[in-house]
């Protein structure tokens, strides 16, 4: 014969062998493990937070009076950015590599005049489908912080018969134009379409491309152009010049 006996306080199983007649038990515990108890964690203190770009936070004035603000007010958090939306970084990061194409841009500029400076040269390879980085600098001439606009257009392939987007030629493919055009295909995973550079300054842009796969091998000619803000004000810009500031072009190799 055989029974069970549940033990509620410790939730154990017991198995009784034999009977009780011929007297002879046999006991097996079978234990079966408690359910974790939930803990309830101390909800947070909310956060009440102001924001700061960072010249707002770079500015003693400004940054004082929004510290006082926070003293006499249930504020108790800051958000200073300090990446702003045009890619710039508001402290120095040490890395070479803006570091380089900054000194470039800004040679370039004092020795042959160029505003706008292209790492690579004139001839650059680029495979389909894979992730390609390159640097690009612009010259700020100005005594005081303006923004620029930046757009990228293919203008035609080497071969005859080959074209840069389907059977079209001389189309934006990265960026946006004075008009606010966006690109036919996008070629450029990131690439910053606006960006503020202070006076009389260089800035370094990070580019990358990403053509698609059903792209031809062939070489393609693009065409960078950087549009200036037509009243010279700082980003966001609200008039554009229709004529580029500047042009540069290059060729794409493409395997």
């Amino acid at each position: 014969m055989g029974a069970l006996v549940l033990g509620g306080a410790s939730w154990s199983i017991t198995k009784i062998y034999g009977s009780a007649t011929d007297g002879l038990f046999k006991t097996t515990p079978l234990i079966v493990e408690e359910a974790p108890k939930i803990k309830h964690i101390k909800t947070p203190e909310a956060v009440k937070a102001i924001y700061m770009s960072s010249w707002v936070a770079g500015t003693k004035d400004w940054r004082g009076k929004l510290v006082d603000m926070i003293k006499k007010t249930e504020l108790n958090s800051v958000v200073i950015d300090v990446k702003d939306y045009t890619g710039r970084i508001s402290f120095d990061t040490g890395d070479p590599a803006i570091k380089e194409i900054k000194e470039a841009t800004e040679i370039a500029f004092q020795t042959r005049g160029e505003v706008l400076y292209l790492r690579g040269g004139n001839d650059i390879p680029v495979k389909r489908g894979n992730l390609e980085s390159i640097r690009m600098g612009i010259y700020n001439t100005a005594s005081k912080e303006v923004c620029y606009r930046v757009a990228v257009r293919c203008l035609n392939a080497f071969t005859i018969g080959n074209s840069c987007v389907g059977d079209q030629n001389a189309v934006l493919v990265g960026g946006t134009d004075a008009e606010g055009n966006r690109p036919v295909q996008n070629w450029f995973t990131q690439l910053n379409a606006e960006q503020s550079i202070l006076g009389s300054d260089a800035y370094s842009s990070p580019v990358t491309l990403k053509l698609p796969t059903q792209l031809k091998p062939d070489t393609y000619v693009i065409e960078i152009l950087a549009y200036k803000e037509l009243n010279e004000a700082a980003c966001p810009g609200i008039d554009w010049a229709p004529e580029p500031y500047v042009t540069k072009r290059f060729n794409l190799v493409v395997t």
